[in-house]
């Protein structure tokens, strides 16, 4: 991949691809280090603007959102070095975003919207281990694991149920059965399947508590989903997240 496609790299930070162009994006991500290096910076930036430029009330507040962000990428010598490719890109990124907010403020004070909060932290998903060491139960969670990684939550699902009965310790696949549940719109039975691993001492118990939070999101269930998202505990794997979330739902 020579040439950088940044419109596309938008549509995946913003979740607007298919499943298979996801699955063919995410390949060609992992094939080249460089498109992946662009598609963390624009996360980055991306993730900078929403926190500090979108959530502000008046300009005053953008203008200094505005030198926060120009000092952390476009810095002194002292700063991290940047290409002059990114260094322009970036440039435009940010401009870009400071005219949308001008052009289309009345949007950043729209309703909470939980569907597109839902999306965004559904938008990764943590890969189960493909790895085979001989044997049929290994091999059907190999095949669970495969449609799982590549988004075929539909097909999957039956496959990662069979290696829970055959496993039953096997809770990472468990929680990956509630999480495809949540993507083919059936957050009732993947709250079942969270809250069955939430009453255990598994060590998937906190994640289940994020995904059943997430499910209560999706559901439009807001305070529900506050709930569970002050049981996470500090050093948990989405803390950060949850704690994110809540600072959100607090300013709905």
């Amino acid at each position: 991949m020579n040439e950088i496609n940044y419109e596309i790299i938008q549509q995946y930070i913003n979740g607007e691809l298919s499943n298979d162009e996801v699955v063919a994006f995410e390949a060609a991500i992992r094939a080249n280090p460089i498109l992946a290096e662009e598609v963390k910076l624009y996360k980055t930036i991306d993730r900078e603007m929403q926190e500090q430029v979108v959530g502000k009330a008046n300009a005053t507040d953008v203008q200094s959102s505005l030198q926060v962000l120009t000092n952390e990428f476009f810095s002194t010598p002292k700063a991290k070095v940047i290409s002059v490719k990114k260094y322009w890109w970036a440039v435009g990124a940010v401009a870009a975003a400071v005219l949308l907010f001008f052009l289309l403020r009345p949007a950043f004070n729209t309703r909470f919207d939980n569907a597109k909060l839902y999306a965004a932290y559904t938008k990764d998903v943590k890969e189960l281990s493909t790895e085979v060491r001989g044997g049929n139960t290994d091999s059907l969670l190999s095949a669970a694991a495969k449609l799982y990684n590549t988004k075929n939550f539909k097909a999957a699902i039956p496959l990662l149920k069979e290696v829970v009965d055959k496993v039953p310790e096997s809770k990472e696949f468990y929680i990956a059965a509630g999480y495809c549940y949540m993507q083919i719109e059936n957050t009732d039975s993947a709250i079942l399947i969270f809250d069955e691993i939430i009453k255990t001492t598994s060590v998937y118990k906190s994640r289940a508590q994020w995904y059943k939070a997430l499910a209560l999101l999706k559901q439009n269930k807001i305070d529900s989903c506050y709930a569970d998202l002050k049981l996470i505990p500090e050093g948990a794997d989405n803390y950060k997240d949850a704690r994110e979330l809540m600072k959100k739902i607090e300013k709905r």
